[in-house]
């Protein structure tokens, strides 16, 4: 009896499951894109739910010259899937193409973020593809969840993040990284500030001597630097200490400092649980 009764409970709870897995069995997907004028904007920021993230920016063509404006107009461009699961079909359908994206345009700025309806919060997914956008603005990138990418921007570029790794390509008028969970690579010719709560940062410097912060709880940190003259150099790590630069060279752990010439370039590497290596050109 006590065996027919455990069978009886197998079999309904494996129905159960069956059951679940119809409701929730269904994905429907509704692709987005859009291009928005970028004339007299200086900055873009976007603010979208959670989602990597991958911009690339064009050099903008001089209007007064033979290029081909084509080949990197002033706009804005981006593509995006909405995704929803559901109990149908067409309940799954309808919920992806419920949310949209809205672009906003406000003394100099132009706004990119998301309409979510109450109806389908919870029950909806974004993936950006690619945002596309001339090199010459500013660009702000704020949210929670997703890998950030950057290619590109020659004007300075922010990002802020709760949780992801975080690529850049670009910055050279100055970039600042702010990610609670998450490794950062970064290549740039200009100022850089670089902060994660965990994770390993690398930076490598392509164009002089320029100011340089990088915190991180837990990770390594490596850097190249473009030139290592007039720099206020101050290393803290629980690990090793390397440095190889033609001005500097050293081996040693947990704290170390050098002022080389004025020092008016501060390079600050900080990680709570890890090691440091610097190398010159």
């Amino acid at each position: 009896m006590r065996a027919q009764v455990r069978r009886w409970r197998l079999g309904a709870a494996l129905g159960l499951l069956a059951a679940g897995a119809c409701v929730i069995g269904f994905r429907g997907k509704a692709a987005v894109s859009g291009e928005h004028d970028l004339v007299g904007i200086d900055e873009v920021r976007i603010e979208l739910p959670d989602t990597p993230v991958d911009v690339v920016a064009c050099t903008p063509i001089d209007p007064e010259s033979d290029g081909d404006p084509a080949l990197c107009p002033e706009t804005l461009a981006y593509r995006a899937v909405w995704s929803s699961t559901a109990g149908t079909a067409k309940d799954a359908e309808d919920n992806a193409a419920k949310p949209s994206i809205a672009v906003a345009r406000e003394d100099g700025f132009l706004r990119m973020g998301a309409i979510v309806p109450i109806s389908v919060a919870g029950l909806v997914d974004l993936e950006l593809e690619t945002i596309e956008l001339p090199a010459d603005r500013d660009l702000h990138i704020a949210g929670g969840v997703g890998d950030i990418a950057i290619d590109g921007p020659a004007a300075t570029v922010t990002v802020e993040i709760d949780v992801g790794d975080v690529d850049v390509i670009g910055g050279d008028e100055g970039l600042a990284v702010n990610t609670g969970q998450g490794a950062i690579e970064v290549v740039t010719a200009g100022h850089a500030d670089l902060r994660t709560g965990r994770g390993s940062v690398v930076v490598e410097q392509t164009v002089g001597s320029r100011d340089l912060l990088v915190h991180t709880a837990e990770g390594n940190i490596d850097v190249t630097l473009a030139g290592d003259v007039d720099v206020d150099l101050v290393v803290r790590a629980t690990g090793s200490i390397r440095v190889d630069t033609p001005q500097i060279t050293t081996i040693t752990r947990r704290t170390f400092e050098r002022r080389v010439g004025t020092g008016a370039v501060t390079i600050e590497l900080v990680t709570g649980r890890g090691s440091v290596e610097i190398v010159g050109p």
